[in-house]
C-alpha cells in the first residue's frame, strides 16, 4: 500500500508540477528574458556595437541571457549590457575575460555595489596630486580607511569589512597589510571593469526608490 501510495502522490505530484509550475515558470522566463532585452536596448542606443566576432559577440550573448535566466536583478544586467556593449569597442575584446568578469558582475549584491562605487570614490580622493609623490598603498590605505570612517554613505547595518572580504571571490578586492592593520584594496583588474561600467550611476538607482 505504501508503495502504491507513493507512485500515486509522484504521478499527481508530476501533474501539479506540469500544469502550475511549468506555466508560471515559462511566464517568469518571458519577463526576465523581456527585462534583458530592455537592457541591452539601452546601452545600445547610447552608442553603437563595436566590430566584434559574430561568435565571440554570442558567446557574450549567452552569458549574459544565462544570468538573467538564473535571477540577476535588473541593476546588475544593466551593468552586464553597460559592459558588453563598452567593451565590444575596444580591440582586446576576449570573450572568456568578459565572461569572466560578466559572472562577476551577475553576483554583486545590492551592497556589494554601494562597497565598490565608494572604493571608487575613496581611490579618487585618495589619489596623489601632480607633483605629490605616487605612494599606491599609502594611498589605498587611506582610501580604505576613509570608507570606514564615513558611515553616513552607507544603509544601517551596513558590514563593509565582510563585504569587501566576500569581493575577494571576483579578483577586485584584496587583503593587505596598512601600516599595522588588515586594510583592502581594489585591483587592476577592477579597474578594467570600472571603466566599463558606471559604478556610481549604479549607485544612484540603488538609492533612489523603485528604480531597481
Amino acid at each position: 500500500m505504501t508503495a502504491v501510495v507513493a507512485i500515486v502522490g509522484e504521478k499527481l505530484f508530476d501533474l501539479i508540477l506540469g500544469e502550475t509550475f511549468h506555466g508560471a515558470l515559462g511566464k517568469v522566463m518571458e519577463g526576465r528574458a523581456k527585462m534583458a532585452r530592455e537592457e541591452i536596448v539601452k546601452q545600445l542606443q547610447k552608442g553603437k556595437l563595436g566590430a566584434i566576432a559574430d561568435d565571440d559577440a554570442a558567446a557574450a550573448m549567452f552569458t549574459y541571457l544565462r544570468a538573467a535566466q538564473e535571477g540577476a536583478a535588473r541593476i546588475n544586467l544593466r551593468m552586464m549590457a553597460e559592459a558588453f556593449v563598452n567593451a565590444s569597442r575596444e580591440p582586446t575584446f576576449a570573450p572568456d575575460e568578459f565572461r569572466r568578469q560578466s559572472i562577476a558582475l551577475a553576483s554583486l549584491s545590492r551592497d556589494e555595489v554601494l562597497l565598490l562605487a565608494a572604493f571608487l570614490r575613496a581611490n579618487r580622493a585618495a589619489a596623489p596630486g601632480p607633483g605629490e609623490p605616487n605612494d599606491g598603498t599609502k594611498a589605498m590605505s587611506v582610501a580604505w580607511a576613509s570608507i570606514l570612517a564615513d558611515k553616513s554613505q552607507f544603509p544601517p547595518a551596513f558590514d563593509a569589512i565582510a563585504l569587501a572580504a566576500a569581493l575577494a571571490r571576483t579578483g577586485w578586492v584584496v587583503p593587505g597589510s596598512g601600516f599595522g592593520a588588515i586594510t583592502y584594496y581594489t585591483t587592476g583588474a577592477f579597474d578594467g571593469v570600472a571603466r566599463l561600467v558606471d559604478f556610481e550611476l549604479a549607485r544612484m538607482e540603488l538609492e533612489t526608490p523603485g528604480k531597481t
